[in-house]
């Protein structure tokens, strides 16, 4: 995989150091996104599961080799079985060898030996160079399931941290989600409060403009009014004159008609009879032969004749007169009082005849 760590096992030539590898890890290049990592996850659990099992098998074989080869006689051991001082504690020792010699007691055991000690040593050979190989294999298993595991924690670490700046990421994006809603929110809000506004100011410059026609047309009315004022103060001017010239003849000509009148007069109103007097006097007791006269008929005394008596005035009003035309005909001498004259109306009569009636009257009819 082009995201795992590489390894690189050294083994020196011969020596001391014959048993010591170098391991190095190569740089590793990080997944793009978080999926990536899951994936590359997931690989590596799988690998380090195969290298264990792998490193299982490695150690089986690797015991295996030790076994078969602790079986084998050492160069040492045969010599120690052919040297005649050998003590009792070393013939003890029973190696394999000895017993298969000791199953093939023949004249001609010397050069079967030696055939079987070459083969021996050569299997001894093979056996180390194998044990040493499955050494090495181990090793190296080993070294690449640490690696792995290591980078298996690297990429959980780098998961952990790819999620934490996700989820950090994501915060900020519903921050910035939710500022952007908002400024959206105020732009329409503000969109709004302008198209309000335009359509305000449509109507205000709409006022205005009526406003200012209705000014330049009262402006011009009052010019026109102006104009008709001066042409009316000056048509009043000369009516002033020719109205005083007229009161003046008037008031001569009016006071002239009074005088011939007479500076006094004397009127007449008789009012209708009243209650009983309807019944005392069942017949006409006041006539009016003329404008100007009243004609009283009284009942003589015993079986005497009616007494009739007839009284003239300057003007006569009847029952049957109101109270705007006893006033018609004091009137003038009225405009007289406003002229300047000096006036005097008074009523004259005896208790009930209707002076107060005449000269005060009542709210639905005033008098004099």
């Amino acid at each position: 995989n082009k995201f795992h760590q590489k390894y690189i096992l050294n083994k020196p030539e011969s020596g001391k150091d014959a048993d010591a590898m170098v391991v190095g890890p190569a740089p590793v290049r990080p997944p793009g996104n978080a999926a990536a990592f899951e994936e590359e996850l997931s690989r590596s659990k799988a690998e380090v599961a195969a290298l264990k099992i792998e490193l299982a098998a490695v150690k089986a074989e690797l015991q295996t080799y030790k076994e078969r080869s602790e079986s084998l006689p050492t160069p040492v051991d045969r010599v120690k079985e052919n040297t005649p001082s050998s003590s009792v504690a070393s013939s003890a020792r029973e190696t394999p060898a000895k017993k298969t010699r000791a199953r093939h007691p023949s004249v001609g055991q010397e050069p079967q030996s030696e055939e079987q000690r070459r083969q021996l040593e050569t299997e001894l050979a093979r056996m180390k160079e194998k044990l040493e190989q499955a050494t090495y294999r181990s090793q190296d298993v080993l070294g690449k399931l640490t690696a792995t595991e290591q980078e298996l924690v690297n990429t959980q670490e780098t998961l952990e941290y790819q999620h934490a700046v996700e989820v950090e990421l994501k915060q900020t994006l519903d921050l910035k989600n939710r500022q952007l809603r908002e400024l959206n929110d105020q732009n329409e809000s503000a969109k709004s409060l302008l198209k309000d506004a335009t359509v305000r100011e449509r109507e205000v410059e709409r006022i205005l403009a009526e406003n200012d026609r209705k000014l330049q047309a009262a402006l011009e009315s009052q010019r026109t009014a102006e104009q008709g004022l001066r042409d009316l103060q000056s048509t009043l001017e000369d009516y002033r004159i020719k109205y005083n010239r007229q009161f003046l003849q008037r008031k001569k000509l009016h006071n002239y008609v009074q005088e011939l009148k007479g500076n006094i007069r004397v009127y007449c109103r008789t009012r209708p009879k009243l209650g009983r007097e309807v019944i005392d006097f069942p017949k006409e007791v006041i006539t009016y032969p003329e404008e100007d006269r009243v004609r009283v008929t009284r009942a003589g005394t015993g079986d005497g004749a009616d007494i009739v008596q007839e009284f003239e005035f300057d003007e006569v009003f009847s029952e049957k007169s109101s109270q705007e035309g006893v006033y018609s005909s004091v009137e003038p001498l009225v405009q007289s009082l406003v002229d300047g004259f000096n006036l005097c109306i008074f009523a004259y009569g005896q208790t009930g005849s209707g002076k107060t009636y005449t000269m005060e009257g009542v709210d639905e009819a005033r008098g004099v």
